[in-house]
């Protein structure tokens, strides 16, 4: 072979030639491009470079580039394979290339006859093949057809799932490997929580040895229009399993491959069922906590069984009593929450990191500081402590709690009278909590702070920025598919849309429109996923939609049947005179 790796891989005249080919791709490149063209164009140039260095070190050539594609030769597969792999880390960890963008590539690869041409470009059967597998290939995997798995030299444990594909313009079915090994899992950890503190060891892979199964019990294969993963909200997803030093490995692998967090919680908890008594008590609680921590935002009812679960394995889980307690919360049963949280803090195990959880909980809780003043004093002492210990996603969560309470305390004193900018400083703190948990990819608590954000902004009658910061949080819980926090954030924008038509004092049909829309988001949602929808504010948001629109005796009648359903313990005296004398209705 040439010393320059740039060479063709031939002798001197040869047109056809057995070859390994690679080709990679910049998933999502076009939307990108469409949003900020310079910032594309230095992504190819970096990912190009990269990707460059990468084959060359491995003895393979660039052949062919098109835009976000990037074509590759190599002498043999095993060196093919070697090199895939070491791209897929090499653009993840790459600096340079996540202050531009957060970029993924996908592969496909192919050992097959190729067609060489005079300028050393490969053409034909083998180069397609390759690219239409790059096309099926999910984001951060490789795909690679069976001609060129055979060739490797150690297949064994490589391979998570066999698929035989029609592919675009090539006449017979092809076989192939989705293939993501533990350095190449590695990978995928690092790219969906970089930021995150992660320990990788057995987890559901050392269970699934245990029950006598492989591990492509979890690896069901995807249906066809699924669409792109989001990664965004695998990330967010494993932040509680992560947090708690928990393994993620093959929860991350189920996820990945089906994008379904309901099926990946009802598979896991089938083969927990069945196979629970082959499985040591460490074992067990790994599981358990794998799929609690995916099911405790999508099912409540679940996600406590799972706990419970936990419980009777280890009565002093501090996670699982942490997590029990805001369940309990909920529902209102504050007085047993505290308790868990009591014992949580008596586990010979516990963290720093679940500690300060712990506290901010029990802060919330404690009758000691419901004076608002000293709570919030509380939460900033937290905070400092977790920002000392590097815990930051723990110290934005202390300091939101702090501010929260802050700016409530001012609410209740504010008259009509009061200026705006009484609130600035709690308005300015919160936008820098919030931007701050985004920048850190801390999403599972962004919206929460968005939401109350978009609370002190009704309150001084900025309702379009109150607006975008729920559209925002919204976007983020679509991701992430929490249905209790898309209600809350829908039941927030109905009332923002209203409150926004009355302040221009007039029936702005399309601000009531969307009040409406949103109402009938919630109850749909609430239907759908049996949530608990507070009718009682949904029928107070349509009364003042009705009565902006002059239909005075819907209004009232809408009113009624608000303030028969709202529970006493939220609705004072005080509070239900104020609401029938701004809607004219009597009570």
């Amino acid at each position: 072979m040439s010393d320059d790796p740039s060479a063709p891989i031939q002798a001197e005249g040869e047109k056809r030639r057995l070859a390994s080919v690679l080709v990679a791709d910049i998933c999502g490149y076009s939307t990108l491009a469409e949003r900020d063209e310079d910032t594309a164009l230095a992504v190819v140039r970096r990912v190009s470079a990269l990707l460059n260095q990468t084959a060359q070190a491995h003895e393979g050539r660039l052949f062919h580039e098109a835009a976000d594609g990037f074509f590759f030769e190599f002498a043999s597969a095993n060196q093919s394979m070697q090199a895939a792999r070491s791209m897929l880390i090499t653009v993840s960890q790459d600096s340079e290339l996540a202050a531009l963008a957060a970029v993924s590539i996908r592969i496909g690869m192919h050992l097959g006859d190729v067609q060489v041409e005079e300028s050393g470009n490969l053409m034909g059967h083998g180069v397609n093949v390759a690219a239409r597998l790059q096309q099926k290939a999910d984001p951060g995997s490789i795909l690679a057809s069976s001609n060129l798995i055979n060739a490797l030299s150690q297949k064994r444990g490589r391979f998570w799932s066999k698929r035989k594909l029609s592919l675009k313009n090539i006449k017979r079915p092809v076989t192939a490997f989705n293939i993501r090994d533990q350095r190449s899992l590695v990978m995928a950890l690092r790219d969906l929580a970089s930021t995150m503190p992660i320990r990788l060891f057995g987890g559901t892979a050392a269970i699934l040895v245990a029950m006598g199964m492989g591990v492509h019990v979890l690896m069901t294969e995807p249906d066809p229009d699924l669409g792109p993963i989001d990664r965004t909200a695998i990330s967010a997803s494993l932040q509680p399993l992560i947090a708690a030093n928990r393994p993620v490995d093959d929860m991350v692998s189920a996820l990945i491959r089906t994008n379904d967090f309901e099926r990946a919680v009802a598979d896991l908890r089938q083969e927990y069922a069945t196979r629970s008594d082959q499985l040591s008590r460490a074992q067990s609680l790994d599981l358990l906590h794998q799929i609690a921590a995916i099911a405790v935002n999508r099912n409540a009812a679940i996600a406590e069984e799972i706990y419970q679960e936990i419980l009777k394995l280890d009565p002093f889980d501090a996670e699982a009593l942490l997590e029990m307690s805001k369940i309990l919360r909920q529902r209102d049963f504050d007085s047993i929450a505290a308790a868990n949280l009591a014992k949580a803090l008596t586990d010979p195990d516990l963290s720093d990191r679940t500690r300060l959880r712990i506290e901010i909980e029990r802060v919330s809780l404690d009758s000691v500081y419901a004076e608002p003043g000293r709570g919030a004093e509380r939460f900033r002492s937290i905070a400092e402590e977790a920002l000392a210990l590097g815990l930051r996603d723990v110290a934005y969560k202390a300091r939101y709690n702090a501010v929260r309470r802050e700016y409530f305390a001012l609410a209740r004193t504010a008259t009509d009278q009061m200026p705006a900018s009484r609130f600035s400083d709690q308005i300015e703190e919160t936008k820098a909590i919030a931007q701050a948990q985004i920048e850190a990819d801390l999403l599972y608590d962004v919206s929460d702070t968005l939401t109350t954000l978009s609370t002190m902004q009704n309150h001084i009658s900025d309702y379009e920025e109150s607006i975008a910061n729920l559209k925002h949080a919204l976007e983020i819980e679509t991701t992430l598919r929490r249905p209790s926090r898309m209600l809350a954030i829908h039941a927030n924008l109905a009332y923002a849309h209203v409150a926004w038509s009355k302040q221009r004092d007039e029936a702005d049909e399309r601000s009531l429109f969307e009040a409406e829309r949103h109402v009938g988001i919630v109850r749909n949602l609430a239907e759908r996923e049996g949530l608990t929808s507070r009718e009682y504010f949904n029928w107070y948001i349509l009364a003042m939609v009705e009565q902006q629109r002059g239909n005075s005796a819907l209004a009232c009648s809408h009113f009624e049947k608000a303030i028969r359903a709202w529970p006493e313990k939220f609705l004072t005296d005080t509070d239900a005179e104020d609401m029938a004398n701004e809607l004219d209705c009597p009570i």
